[in-house]
């Protein structure tokens, strides 16, 4: 008997089944799109990301001046403000260019730069622009745990290539390849492989600031995750 002759030997006639089939559609993309749409919405928002802060630094928008966090998204036209020698490390999502600031002073956020004011030339560098993208969906204090998107396309052999190329280029300390790492693995819900990555970075970096602070963030995400039921 197919589905159809169920429906009818159930009681119910098409045009109820069409309702009820359009009720469940209706449903399911009211949950989802939503949240879709909102992390779309944030992403398209997002000028750079901080990837690194010493000292002293606030953010400055048209809601007033608080400290800045780490891998908090910097939207265009807020503001950054240095004090006491500090220093702020950016990634730019239209342009790929990470930029790291020291001194004291102000930076103004661009779309694809920031604009120093009382402040020495920023340290440079350019990173493909996917992978900036993947190092922006670092779980931060304000989200922990996003909805899969996989938007980059890549397979776990790619993303591993990937990382293998970004570490064997990168100078010492550089924490870009296992952001990107960490970021793309933990969107594929390679939970196995994100606690281990987090503790060869826990063990081995124990004097390193902003691994540690990686390694908290990610810990937290995956707490959340679990606790959420979203392993799948």
């Amino acid at each position: 008997m197919n589905s159809l002759s169920w429906s009818f030997h159930l009681g119910f006639g098409w045009p109820r089944m069409r309702q009820v089939i359009v009720w469940v559609c209706a449903l399911f993309f009211s949950a989802v799109l939503p949240v879709r749409a909102q992390n779309q919405a944030q992403e398209a928002s997002t000028a750079a990301i901080v990837t690194a802060i010493h000292g002293s630094v606030d953010l400055v928008t048209a809601q007033g001046v608080a400290p800045l966090q780490p891998f908090a998204r910097i939207k265009s036209d807020e503001s950054l403000r240095l004090q006491g020698g500090a220093l702020v490390r950016l990634l730019f999502l239209a342009s790929g260019r990470q930029e790291t600031w020291r001194g004291n002073g102000k930076i103004d956020i661009r779309e694809a730069q920031g604009l120093g004011s009382g402040l020495p030339a920023p340290e440079t560098t350019m990173l493909a622009v996917a992978v900036v993208r993947q190092i922006a969906r670092t779980p931060s204090d304000l989200k922990f745990v996003r909805q899969r998107s996989l938007a980059m396309g890549n397979s776990l052999e790619k993303v591993e290539e990937t990382y293998r190329r970004m570490r064997m280029e990168a100078v010492r300390g550089d924490l870009n390849p296992e952001l990107y790492l960490l970021s793309a693995l933990f969107e594929m819900r390679e939970i196995d492989r994100v606690e281990q990555l987090l503790s060869e970075l826990r063990d081995t970096r124990r004097g390193d600031q902003e691994a540690q602070i990686v390694v908290a963030l990610y810990q937290k995400a995956l707490k959340n995750l679990k606790d959420s039921g979203k392993r799948l």
